[in-house]
């Protein structure tokens, strides 16, 4: 009666634990397992297409990329792009940062009434907005109508890069001020304080 009682192994408590993680795994990739189709079919496909094309039409070469380095139109467009997409992104900055802090510090009230108004935009129709701005740039609209009541003449604001960096900013700014917001709404007050 004194020899211990054997205790059942280690790996036989471990089996069932083991075979419903395997089932898991297996329901995760089931459930995973259209989406990623769609974006492989539809995104990634298209892509390497377009990569193989880049490098063997009309023969393996490397002329489509030296294009774009030596003729001009190519880097004017190179240097637009990054300069509007640099504007639009330190506007977003300047504009979200403020509205960020200012909803991680009111009261939970107005944060969430903020909150609200920041994701009314994401719930507004990128068409729509894009119209929007159109008519309120546009020949006929408000601001054009202001400038012909005080004698002067309308200026051209519509199809500018003016525009462009306007109709771009508001459209980004939400995604701005929810990053901004959800970092800052993260940081213990109790450091700033200490700061």
């Amino acid at each position: 009666s004194g020899v211990p009682a054997r205790s059942a192994p280690d790996d036989a408590c471990g089996w069932p634990n083991m075979m419903s993680s395997n089932r898991n795994t297996v329901v995760a990739w089931i459930l995973l397992a259209p989406a990623t189709i769609f974006l492989v079919v539809l995104f990634v496909l298209p892509l390497v297409e377009m990569l193989v094309l880049s490098f063997t039409d009309p023969k393996l070469s490397f002329d489509h990329f030296i294009r774009i380095f030596t003729v001009p139109v190519y880097l004017k467009t190179l240097r637009i792009t990054f300069q509007t997409a640099l504007i639009v992104t330190a506007a977003c900055l300047l504009l979200g940062y403020p509205l960020a802090y200012a909803m991680v510090r009111l009261s939970r009230k107005w944060s969430v009434v903020l909150l609200a108004l920041v994701g009314i935009s994401f719930w507004t129709s990128f068409l729509v907005r894009t119209y929007a701005w159109m008519v309120v740039l546009g020949t006929n609209g408000p601001i054009a109508y202001v400038a012909k009541a005080l004698g002067a003449e309308s200026p051209r604001l519509l199809f500018t890069n003016f525009a462009a960096i306007l109709g771009m900013t508001h459209l980004m700014l939400p995604y701005m001020v929810m990053a901004l917001f959800a970092v800052m709404s993260r940081i213990d007050p109790d450091y700033q304080r200490a700061a």
